[in-house]
């Protein structure tokens, strides 16, 4: 086991403490760290020294598949046998989305359509026809908004009754309403992340510099003359990163001095800000490599999973898989394509939905297929996406070896530089930023 700091040794104690003594009537403690403090490694400590040796006495739960997968990684480097879930998966059940009830809607309607039809009620067609146009631009317009499911809160099951605490990483990314459903069943909650990284997409976020219950700042010594963590703790400070040669491979320049995101040797991962410009450099690298519209994945693209899989355990949000095979032409007007995949090293086949790859070169939200074959494949098939470059949201929760940061920080106000340090954080090794 590692040697503790004294900052580290005063927090393990604290949450002891908050456990032994308070945490019958105060459910959550919070411990807040910024990048490089060492927040995973005072984890087995604290469980020592609370006696949670026995299978099922501790949950570990993080908000996106990709951040659980990665907390159950460490947990293994670490010795410790648990393995964590997503929040949804562990505490919810998914209820009908929008999509599913407007397309209720709409075969009802058609049913009454035909009915009218059949007894030459001429009047009653027209309305209903106008009525089927109205909920078709509301389908367009879920579409091109996202469909997800909304959610009800599990029932207290065998799990829950025999957890006596509850781990919460990447407790950052939580709204005040995810943060309540976890409390209300009353098992102590300890939760850490960096308060530093964006705020959750809805609602006010729950975990915050300012309701801390310890706070690490001190910067490991092996990491402090890291060039990424001070770009990334300056950008935390209000300064943006500036052009120049910072050392061991982090650089940042204009853009039209950028050697790296069209570099078809390099495999960095590409951070940006916005989904038009994620659609820009996927077009330019897939025309770079030779590659049409509606050509589908070639076999080592690189591919994300956007969705938690219903069906196949394991595929979850924000996971990179490669492509296994040289797929060919998409055809235009079809809902979904077969996908061979490597996920994990091992080889996978799945039914994905079309109109997410046709979004790259169409237009997000746009489709080729009928209405009707595009609910049922939006609700049947994977959710699988070109992953030549995400958003920085989406990145949170992950670390890759080289990043390539496109500064769209201007789109996010006053979230810009929280924007700039949630990107500048995802970088282990090499970093290239492009203003």
């Amino acid at each position: 086991m590692v040697e503790l700091s004294q900052k580290q040794g005063e927090a393990v104690k604290s949450v002891k403490d908050w456990f032994a003594n308070d945490s019958g009537y105060k459910k959550a403690f919070r411990g807040a760290g910024l990048a490089g403090v060492g927040k995973s490694e005072i984890l087995p400590f604290i469980l020592n020294d609370l006696g949670l040796h026995k299978k099922g006495e501790v949950l570990a739960m993080a908000p996106t598949g990709k951040a659980a997968k990665i907390m159950s990684d460490k947990f293994s480097k670490q010795g410790l046998h648990l393995q964590a879930n997503t929040v949804h998966s562990t505490i919810y059940s998914p209820n009908a989305t929008a999509l599913d009830l407007i397309q209720e809607q709409m075969e009802k309607t058609e049913k009454e359509r035909e009915r009218a039809a059949a007894a030459a009620d001429r009047e009653q067609v027209t309305i209903l026809e106008r009525r089927l146009k109205v909920l078709g631009r509301d389908f367009d317009r879920q579409v091109q908004k996202g469909d997800s499911p909304t959610f009800s809160l599990r029932a207290v099951n065998e799990k829950m009754e025999k957890a006596k605490l509850i781990i919460l990483d990447e407790a950052s990314m939580l709204n005040e309403e995810m943060a309540a459903d976890i409390l209300s069943f009353g098992v102590p909650v300890y939760a850490t992340g960096d308060p530093g990284q964006l705020p959750p997409v809805e609602g006010d976020q729950w975990f915050r510099e300012d309701n801390a219950d310890f706070f690490l700042t001190e910067i490991h010594r092996q990491a402090a003359d890291n060039p990424i963590l001070k770009l990334a703790h300056d950008a935390r400070n209000g300064v943006m990163p500036k052009m120049g040669d910072y050392g061991q491979g982090v650089r940042v320049m204009e853009r039209r001095k950028d050697d790296v995101t069209y570099n078809l040797d390099k495999d960095a991962t590409i951070i940006v800000g916005t989904n038009a410009k994620r659609y820009a450099i996927t077009r330019k690298l897939r025309g770079l490599m030779g590659l049409e519209p509606m050509e589908g994945p070639f076999e080592g693209e690189p591919l994300m999973i956007t969705r938690n899989s219903r069906k196949t355990p394991g595929l979850v949000n924000g996971m990179e898989v490669i492509s296994a095979i040289d797929h060919g032409a998409m055809h235009e007007g079809h809902p979904e394509f077969m996908l061979a995949l490597i996920v994990d090293g091992k080889a996978k086949n799945v039914v994905c939905v079309q109109s997410i790859f046709e979004q790259h070169w169409l237009g997000k939200g746009k489709y080729t297929c009928g209405k009707n074959d595009l609910y049922r494949a939006l609700r049947e098939n994977e959710y699988v996406d070109f992953g030549h470059a995400i958003t920085a949201h989406k990145s949170q929760g992950s670390q890759y070896e080289e990043v390539v940061i496109h500064d769209e920080s201007s789109v996010f106000g006053d979230e810009r530089f929280r924007w700039m340090y949630t990107s500048l954080t995802r970088a282990t090794d090499r970093l290239t930023v492009i203003l």
